[in-house]
């Protein structure tokens, strides 16, 4: 904004590309991206963007195509140090209805079923700093696209 007083600071988040994701075989993955602190560790403040359930080809990677978040953060807690110090983006990877290792069918249930939180590439990951996620990802703001 050029001149004026600003209600908010746009936080946009482009996820260009996933590579070396070790995606079980089949099923459905989706991203999903909070702003979280540690005022609001699960990100509710500023609602989970999410993308859409995308098919796994058995066999070969998905197909995937940049996406894109906005978060708009509130001018006052832009100022509030706790936040500030403590935000960060939390990127998860989901995936539901895949084949297990050493499966030939599909399972009898297509219950959602979250990829684990680890040190593996499919878990969750957070970038520490709200400046640092801005200078990391990009920054300038809906939902994820």
């Amino acid at each position: 904004m050029a001149s004026g007083v600003c209600d908010s600071t746009v936080l946009q988040v482009r996820v260009a590309d996933a590579q070396g994701l070790r995606l079980h075989r089949g099923g459905e993955i989706r991203l999903v991206l909070t702003l979280r602190a540690s005022d609001d560790p699960q990100g509710e403040a500023f609602g989970a963007k999410v993308t859409p359930w995308l098919s796994v080809p058995d066999g070969e990677a998905p197909q995937w195509r940049a996406r894109e978040a906005t978060f708009a953060v509130p001018a006052d807690r832009c100022f509030q140090a706790e936040f500030v110090d403590t935000a960060q983006l939390h990127i998860e990877l989901m995936q539901r209805g895949f084949l297990p290792p050493h499966a030939s069918s599909p399972p009898a249930s297509n219950h959602s079923s979250a990829v684990p939180e680890s040190p593996s590439p499919m878990g969750a990951t957070g970038m520490p700093g709200l400046s640092g996620a801005a200078a990391a990802l990009g920054s300038a703001g809906g939902s994820l696209t």
